[in-house]
């Protein structure tokens, strides 16, 4: 990506979160103001996640500018964690082969935290993934680690530009007197709000606790622990439905389901890389606007790692995880059709999924 392009990009997604938090003060509807709330912290999830692709030289080639533009614009402004910290616990620990969904990958251990282990009971799991992140020590928990790897742990050189930016910010809020409009539309998105986003992403993500390799290499093993999400529902195909009025009544279904759960629910998951996650993994260094169709161009031709698999809906993700852990059924996708694409849970194995 070229630096003005990455530039209009940051500064589109700013764009947005700033006209939504005017929107949100504003506008006398209360739907209105929540749709406001969920925007920003979409945006705020998407400037996270541009610096994520950042630190891993998958935005622009550049890395002095890029650590520049990602403190200044992608870091500091929303208390993420430092380049440098991001570098340790992302990319050196969550993505080493060896250490992937293992005890000494963060990620895990954040999944430890929240209540899942290797064998539990399906009530067990089912508490850790609808209950367990309201508690109050992790959304205090989440709250403290941002504070204390922007103001504590980083050197002077990282905290001194932090504490002026909040300073100064604080400082403005004070002086105009809009303290519950930046508390309500900034703060609480950006510090609440998204931890349940994440979590949804989170508790998805890889197939914790990783199972034996076995015979396989170590590219395909990581390969096996990840898959694409796809947040929304196979098209209904002609040639399976029975009349063309059949397949009408399918299709209003799936419009209907596309606008009312698929469209909001993407809106709040925030997408990204979630259907190209597993790719991400094994292509790190692709940036994220072209990652999809890089996915997609390999699909067929998935080389060294082994093919692609991935699942349609959060739903099917939670089940396969629930297998996993609770079942110990952790070869979730049971085949692969090299003529038809990465195999899925959609027409692999959803009816063993919902029936276990």
């Amino acid at each position: 990506m070229s630096v003005p392009r990455f530039l209009l990009e940051i500064l589109k997604t700013w764009s947005i979160l700033l006209a939504a938090i005017a929107l949100g003060v504003w506008a006398q509807n209360i739907l209105v103001k929540a749709l406001a709330v969920v925007v920003v912290m979409n945006r705020t999830r998407k400037l996270l996640h541009t610096f994520h692709y950042t630190t891993h030289g998958a935005s622009i080639a550049d890395k002095r500018l890029a650590r520049v533009f990602a403190k200044y614009f992608l870091s500091l402004p929303i208390l993420h964690t430092t380049w440098d910290e991001y570098q340790k616990i992302h990319i050196r620990d969550h993505h080493a082969y060896a250490l992937l969904s293992t005890d000494g990958d963060p990620d895990q251990l954040f999944v430890i935290d929240h209540g899942f282990k290797a064998r539990m009971t399906e009530r067990e799991f089912w508490f850790a993934v609808l209950i367990e992140p309201f508690k109050p020590r992790h959304i205090w928990g989440h709250i403290a680690f941002r504070l204390k790897h922007n103001f504590i742990i980083p050197g002077w050189g990282e905290r001194l530009p932090r504490m002026a930016f909040w300073a100064v910010l604080f400082s403005a809020v004070t002086y105009f007197g809009v303290w519950l409009e930046f508390s309500v539309y900034y703060l609480f998105p950006l510090l609440v709000l998204t931890q349940f986003s994440s979590y949804i992403q989170h508790v998805t993500e890889h197939l914790w606790f990783t199972p034996e390799r076995g015979d396989r290499s170590p590219k395909q093993h990581m390969a096996t622990l990840t898959w694409g999400r796809f947040l929304g529902r196979p098209h209904p195909r002609r040639e399976e439905s029975r009349t063309v009025l059949h397949h009408a009544r399918e299709l209003a279904v799936w419009w209907f389901k596309v606008f009312a759960i698929d469209l909001p629910f993407r809106v709040f998951v925030f997408m990204q890389d979630l259907s190209s996650h597993d790719f991400h993994h094994r292509m790190p260094g692709v940036c994220f606007q072209s990652i999809a169709r890089e996915r997609a161009n390999t699909e067929r031709e998935p080389g060294a790692f082994g093919p692609m698999t991935e699942t349609w809906s959060v739903v099917e993700s939670v089940l396969v995880v629930r297998d996993h852990l609770v079942h110990g059924l952790s070869e979730p996708f049971l085949r692969h059709h090299p003529m038809q694409g990465p195999a899925s849970l959609s027409d692999v194995s959803a009816s063993r999924a919902l029936a276990s």
